[in-house]
């Protein structure tokens, strides 16, 4: 029997047709495994089955039974009208993709910024750099799919300093603040009974595999030193984040089992916090200050508004980056996380990848890098920088007019001093510098008043 819906959508005998068929276990109920199924056939990211579920499972039973399917899929037929059953932050972030692709004007409205040139390429490894990182102020790791790590010495890339093989392509590698040795971690395990997915590389010895942890058993693609080498963080492809103790390799605890691959993984400068991120969509953060005792600190539901996050990192002691699959770099404060980012950074036409910050206590910048080779530079308190800026040129301008203010009321004053003062103020070119000054208030409000329109940073060039 058909209601009067519109034309073009399915009718109840249909919905229930495709109920039976996402149905593959035969219960009555579709999961949230089946459910991305569902989701597929729209078009949209599986990282909503767990929205979608809660929000038409209206029984709260963890399943969707045939009157709930209906009663959703008669109202859902298409991406365009499933975005309106998204909150009011995550329909920006729909549009702005949407923009991306069909937008002709979108790199008018937003800025590209000048392309640098590299100064040096390294023909280092025969397939995909995963990871690289510095051992100091010359010389550098690199970990690859080609299963090695190798050592660079920046001024001299001819050749490695060192090269070390493994069994396995490698999926992640953190190096110590030390420098000293490294935490790697595998796409198969490299033991013959398949316990090791994570091992040390001694780069002081020349050991490739001087410790080798247990606990997990998948791949591993995101692993962590903590900045006083006391605990290493990892994550999986099965969605487990581990804790290790650095000094005896041996498991702690697990901080978090997510039903998707885990991305990446970070500590806070201090060593009590640990940041997760993943394909699951959402950001847990968790306090490991009394480990191996641990415990949930804070979770960002659908941190790339409803798309995969794929890293996360802290700076300073409340805030956090994030980007991931809606094109976006977001920043959060911790102490507000109700009231979503503090800034978002728009511009990229691709998922964002990576995010590396130029220090962790206060870095005022960042770099991003992209699904398509994009890499940008940031600068993080844009806007506040912006607002500084703008304080600082009002007071600028208060004491030339101050000086202009008294040349007049001299020239008034004193009919005789007229051709000298007019002199001095042409010579001192007061008014010059006053309107001057006064363009320059005008461009920063500009860049302030654009920003706050796009709701983003990096939409007109700051001198």
């Amino acid at each position: 029997m058909r209601d009067d819906r519109t034309t073009g959508e399915l009718d109840e005998e249909q919905l229930l047709h495709i109920f039976k068929q996402i149905d593959t276990d035969n219960s009555g109920g579709i999961d949230v495994d089946e459910l991305e199924e569902a989701l597929r056939m729209l078009g949209i990211k599986r990282t909503l089955s767990s929205k979608v579920l809660k929000s038409i499972d209206t029984d709260g039973n963890g399943t969707i039974e045939p009157h709930e399917f209906i009663e959703f899929f008669s109202k859902v037929t298409n991406p365009h009208e499933f975005r309106d059953l998204l909150g009011k932050q995550n329909q920006a972030y729909f549009d702005y993709k949407t923009m991306v692709a069909e937008d002709s004007g979108f790199g008018r409205r937003y800025r590209v910024p000048e392309t640098v040139l590299s100064d040096k390429k390294i023909p280092a490894h025969t397939e995909n750099v995963e990871s690289i990182k510095w051992l100091g102020s010359s010389r550098f790791a690199s970990a690859s799919l080609d299963r090695t790590v190798k050592v660079w010495d920046f001024s001299a890339t001819e050749k490695p300093l060192a090269s070390y093989a493994y069994p396995s392509s490698i999926y992640s590698m953190d190096v110590a603040s030390s420098g000293k040795w490294a935490i790697v971690g595998f796409e198969k395990a490299v033991d013959g009974a398949n316990l090791i997915y994570m091992s040390v590389v001694d780069f002081e010895t020349g050991s490739p595999m001087k410790a080798k942890l247990k606990g997990h058993e998948s791949a591993v693609f995101a692993c962590e030193v903590s900045s006083d080498e006391m605990y290493i963080a990892s994550g999986s492809q099965h969605g487990r984040v581990l804790l290790h103790d650095a000094r005896t390799c041996e498991q702690v605890s697990e901080l978090r089992r997510s039903p998707r691959l885990i991305q990446s993984v970070d500590f806070n400068d201090y060593a009590r916090l640990v940041a997760s991120c993943g394909s699951d969509g959402d950001v847990v953060i968790t306090d490991i200050s009394a480990a191996p005792t641990t415990k949930p600190a804070f979770v960002i539901d659908e941190a790339a508004s409803t798309d995969i996050v794929y890293d996360v990192v802290f700076r300073g002691e409340h805030e956090i980056l994030t980007c991931g699959g809606d094109y976006c770099c977001k920043r959060w404060d911790m102490r507000k996380l109700e009231n979503g980012p503090v800034q978002r950074y728009l511009g990229h036409t691709s998922p964002i990848r990576k995010i590396v910050l130029s220090d962790k206590r206060d870095g005022k910048y960042f770099i991003s890098g992209c699904e398509d080779g994009c890499v940008r530079l940031w600068i993080v308190e844009e806007m506040e920088t912006i607002q500084d800026q703008i304080r600082h040129l009002e007071r600028k301008y208060n004491r030339i007019k101050g000086e202009l203010d008294a040349i007049k009321e001299d020239l008034q004053s004193s009919a005789e001093m007229l051709r000298t003062k007019a002199e001095k103020e042409k010579a001192g070119g007061i008014s010059t510098r006053l309107e001057a000054c006064q363009a320059e208030i005008n461009y920063m409000k500009d860049c302030e008043a654009e920003r706050q329109a796009l709701g983003c940073v990096q939409a007109q060039c700051v001198p």
